[in-house]
Order: C-alpha cells, then sequence, then structure tokens
C-alpha cells in the first residue's frame, strides 16, 4: 500500500509539473491571443504598443551598453507556452532588453513582450524584416523532459 502511495504521490507530482504553463498568468492574460506573428511580419509598425506572447530558438545574441538583443527563430508556443519545433519556423524577430542576459545561440525561449516596431536585418545575403519586442518577461525553455520506466528498479523518473 505504501508503494501504490508512493507512485500515486510520484506521478501527480511529476503531471503537475508537466502542466506548469511557462508565461505567468498574469502576461498570458494580457498578450493579445488574436495577433499571429504572420501579422506581425507583414506590418509590426501598426500593431506597436500591442502585447503579445512568442517563443523560438536562439540564433545570436548581442551584447550592448544598454542591454541585450537577441534575434530569435520563431516557433508557435503550444499551450503550456513552450515552443512547439515540429512546426516550422514563421521567421525571425528581435527581442531586446535593459538586462544583460547570459543565453547563448540554441537556446530555445518563451517570452512576453511589447512590439515596439520592425528592423531590417541582412542574413546569408538576403535582407528580412523584422519585428522587434521588447521583453517583459522571458524564461529558457532547455531540454526537453522524457517519462523513463525504472520501474524494473521499483521507481519511476523524469530525466533530460
Amino acid at each position: 500500500m505504501k508503494r501504490l502511495l508512493l507512485v500515486t504521490s510520484t506521478l501527480l507530482l511529476a503531471l503537475n509539473g508537466c502542466t506548469e504553463n511557462w508565461i505567468s498568468d498574469q502576461s498570458r492574460a494580457q498578450a493579445d491571443r488574436n495577433l499571429t506573428f504572420e501579422m506581425l511580419t507583414e506590418n509590426a509598425p501598426s500593431y506597436q504598443g500591442k502585447l503579445v506572447m512568442l517563443g523560438g530558438t536562439v540564433m545570436s545574441v548581442k551584447h550592448r551598453h544598454d542591454g541585450t538583443q537577441f534575434l530569435v527563430s520563431e516557433h508557435t508556443l503550444d499551450k503550456w507556452g513552450r515552443p512547439e519545433e515540429t512546426i516550422p519556423s514563421g521567421g525571425i524577430f528581435l527581442a531586446t532588453t535593459s538586462m544583460h542576459l547570459a543565453y547563448t545561440p540554441g537556446t530555445k525561449i518563451s517570452m512576453f513582450g511589447e512590439i515596439k516596431g520592425s528592423e531590417t536585418k541582412l542574413l546569408n545575403g538576403v535582407q528580412y524584416v523584422c519585428p522587434v519586442v521588447t521583453i517583459r518577461e522571458i524564461h529558457n525553455i532547455g531540454e526537453p523532459h522524457y517519462w523513463v520506466d525504472y520501474s524494473k528498479n521499483g521507481y519511476w523518473g523524469i530525466t533530460n
């Protein structure tokens, strides 16, 4: 009976962690859910001041005297606010903050921020007009977690 209670408790705690939203409830409530990334890429200046949730993979990081700037390959966020990499990227965006953050290229992020307009970036000889977002909340999503069945040894777990 104790073993069943332990396994049940562990599973409930693990499942609770799996359903946690990465973006805070307060930010989720403020974000304009009708504003798509495609709409932003077509005319970001017309959405200046709007609040959005975005995510993706950091392509480059620029540390400046006034903060940090990220170039991000956008991926639609899933219901928990994690970048959904099985869906192709919708393009790129710039995310800026006055904080000095130590994220590296390849980092998966979810963020909430304010649209500031757009900038033209030259990448591999091609000019891209990309939305610029000022970060209000950002999260390093990290590597996905996988369920591992350790039941042969008498316990369950989650690993990286």
